[in-house]
């Protein structure tokens, strides 16, 4: 295991320490949680806007109440993390899923697309453009697209904190949604969507001051920027987009978003698999003698579905559609 996976695993254990006092608290308050209200519980104490109405115990309380609440059941409970630090927690989960989502580290992510970038606009200009050249564009510009939708959510966290050290990781983060940005519109400018071509020569040398561009920012450290005009000449300027304006914050509707579609998905998926349970359980001449699930093996499968872990996890086109509409508004 090199240094790379052993940090990844750190930060996935960090966060599953974090997670669990969260629901260790929420059960030490709300004795009557049965495992799907806590696992929501638990997303709604992370992600919720303050003022999102949480439905919890029979009772709905603001977001804001509740992690008051958990603060200060964890403070009770003492497990060494005091109200201050719990309130802060926003901050805390936004860290660990930037980190466990960059794979490596946040800025060697950075570096990652920009290696990416190079390789695409050299070989999908390079005269020929084959299967695997667009097949490799197309699966970065998926990723772009889903990985700017998990940044967005860290950007919101971020920035419902009032510490001044998640201010400057919020800085950090804005950084690189917006290279992302500009390294997805120089592949949709200057690579073509479609294998089997010949690039002509003008392709060719429209593609040189882009390839350029990213070479150089390669050799240079994380948090360098390029000309502004130089971005608007290439068309690929993102500085001025409106969700990424400092003073422009709408992430509370962007969490409620991300919140409503996780119940949305856990309805789903709970209900299709509790139903092939229950088709289990009435239909045993469907599997052979050494198929047929006894009752044991289908309270363990009825165990497993209920006690599922809710990964974090977000639709970029449903996110994207809502920020559009928000974009609209103003």
């Amino acid at each position: 295991m090199d240094k790379y996976d052993v940090q990844h695993t750190e930060e996935a254990i960090k966060k599953e320490k974090e997670t669990e006092i969260i629901k260790r608290a929420l059960l030490a308050t709300y004795n009557n949680l049965n495992e799907r209200a806590l696992r929501q519980a638990t997303r709604e104490t992370i992600f919720a806007p303050s003022n999102r109405p949480v439905k919890i115990g029979g009772r709905k309380v603001l977001a804001s109440d509740l992690r008051y609440e958990v603060a200060n059941t964890i403070e009770n409970l003492s497990s060494g993390k005091s109200v201050e630090h719990a309130q802060d927690l926003q901050s805390m989960i936004a860290q660990s899923i930037e980190n466990i989502n960059s794979e490596t580290s946040s800025s060697q992510e950075y570096f990652r697309w920009l290696d990416e970038t190079t390789d695409i606009l050299k070989n999908m200009n390079d005269g020929f453009v084959t299967d695997d050249d667009l097949a490799k564009r197309n699966e970065f510009l998926d990723f772009s697209h889903q990985r700017e939708a998990e940044l967005l959510v860290c950007l919101g966290l971020y920035q419902s904190s009032k510490n001044p050290e998640a201010q400057e990781k919020a800085k950090m983060i804005r950084y690189k949604l917006i290279k992302l940005r500009e390294m997805r519109s120089a592949i949709e400018n200057r690579t073509r969507n479609k294998a089997d071509v010949e690039i002509s020569r003008a392709e060719y040398e429209a593609a040189i001051p882009y390839y350029k561009l990213y070479r150089g920012l390669a050799k240079l450290p994380f948090g360098y920027d390029i000309a502004r005009q130089q971005k608007i000449n290439l068309n690929i300027n993102h500085d001025d987009d409106d969700d990424l304006d400092e003073d422009f914050n709408y992430y509370d509707n962007l969490l409620n978003v991300v919140l409503d579609q996780m119940e949305e998905e856990d309805r789903g998926i709970v209900a299709r698999e509790y139903q092939l349970a229950h088709d289990m359980a009435r239909e045993p001449d469907t599997f052979t003698p050494f198929e047929t699930p006894n009752r044991q093996e289908i309270a363990d499968k009825l165990q497993e579905l209920s006690g599922r872990k809710n990964t974090f996890r977000v639709k970029y086109d449903i996110v994207n559609a809502k920020l559009n509409e928000n974009v609209n508004e103003y």
